[in-house]
């Protein structure tokens, strides 16, 4: 099979493997036993269109590491998807050399900026503290490199215009470098395009047990991400309207816009949100995924009824098939899965029509 050219130099062949689509400084600390930094012990719950993906390391069995999460094991489609295949690599579409460039720049992010940023102690418990970052513009071209890379990959469903993304490819091909300090000299040399983008950054301070989530936003006004602690918008001028979720999960009703908005500053600030804040985000993003996941779901049960019974199931009937969903998720968004709502369907129509179950 012939090799793609690297979608970011456009010139020698994309022959990396394993490439990461989100930086692992970023994911690693999703669902992890506390203490417990090694890449072949993460649990990572992924929203996609229609269902929550689950991705487990290799490190121990699936029943030790997801039961105490998920309070229940793996049913075989999950244990299929989550041996074959981890969400969030994928290969063939970086050459190495540009893969390199992108690991220098997620080091020295890392370093000089995620590390310092999780250190800080939000003040005001019921908000948001604002602080100043002092590499803001490896950082504003560590989120390009996300967006991007989340763009070229369709991760979660997660699309740019095509101009959009290779705005984006242009600052990272202008900038990136494989030594880091001729990475920080083009930043600066280049410093006028990096800034060129408006953004938006809050972090999300993590107190206790992390269950943070990767979400990817429909929207192109703004392109937005929610990747475990960090959050990011980037608004393009000439972007279609077409936000999906303008409060952008609540995020955007504590914020103040005008004042974090950043796009030509030099002195670069973002906001902290506390962990109280934090918290309530997670709780409306599994609010919002469960209408997403049961819409479908519901759309199925209602023709799968008609079909049976001749007729479109009463409002009382979509509500017990959705009550028998929730009980067997338990609750958490993480659970549900097609065969879940197969199983939930056969438990409803039992429910209403027993007479059918009999020989």
């Amino acid at each position: 099979m012939e090799v793609p050219l690297c979608n970011l130099c456009k010139i020698k062949p994309a022959t990396q493997t394993g490439s990461h689509i989100f930086s692992w400084s970023l994911i690693r600390s999703l669902v992890n036993k506390e203490g417990i930094r090694e890449r072949e012990n993460e649990v990572v719950f992924s929203f996609s269109e229609a269902f929550v993906k689950t991705y487990i390391g290799r490190q121990q069995s699936a029943e030790e590491k997801v039961i105490p999460i998920k309070g229940r094991p793996l049913n075989e489609e999950e244990i299929e998807e989550t041996e074959n295949e981890n969400p969030f690599i994928s290969d063939n579409i970086l050459c190495p050399e540009c893969e390199h460039m992108l690991s220098v720049l997620e080091s020295v992010v890392n370093e000089r900026v995620l590390t310092k940023t999780r250190k800080h102690i939000v003040k005001n418990t019921g908000g948001y503290d604002k602080i100043a970052i002092q590499d803001g513009d490896p950082l504003r071209l560590f989120i390009y490199s996300l967006a991007w890379r989340g763009a070229i990959t369709g991760i979660n469903n997660f699309e740019m215009l095509p101009e959009h993304s290779e705005i984006l490819r242009n600052i990272l091909h202008k900038s990136l470098s494989s030594n880091r300090t001729e990475l920080l000299k083009n930043i600066e040399q280049h410093s006028n395009l990096v800034r060129s983008i408006s953004l938006l950054i809050a972090f999300l301070e993590v107190h206790g047990k992390n269950d943070n989530f990767i979400y990817c936003s429909l929207s192109y006004k703004p392109y937005a991400m929610i990747l475990n602690d960090l959050s990011f918008q980037i608004f393009f001028d000439d972007a279609p309207d077409n936000s999906f979720d303008p409060e952008f999960m609540g995020i955007n009703n504590v914020i103040k816009k005008d004042e974090l908005l950043m796009k030509n500053e030099a002195n670069f600030e973002v906001a902290i949100l506390s962990n109280q804040v934090r918290m309530q985000v997670n709780r409306n993003l599994n609010s919002a995924m469960k209408d997403i996941i049961l819409k479908p779901a519901i759309e199925l049960f209602s023709l799968a009824f008609q079909k049976f019974i001749q007729r479109l199931p009463h409002r009382e009937e979509v509500q017990l098939f959705i009550q028998n969903v929730i009980k067997r998720g338990d609750h958490k968004l993480e659970n549900y899965t097609p065969k879940d709502f197969v199983e939930a369907a056969s438990e409803t129509m039992l429910q209403l029509f027993p007479e059918r179950s009999k020989p």
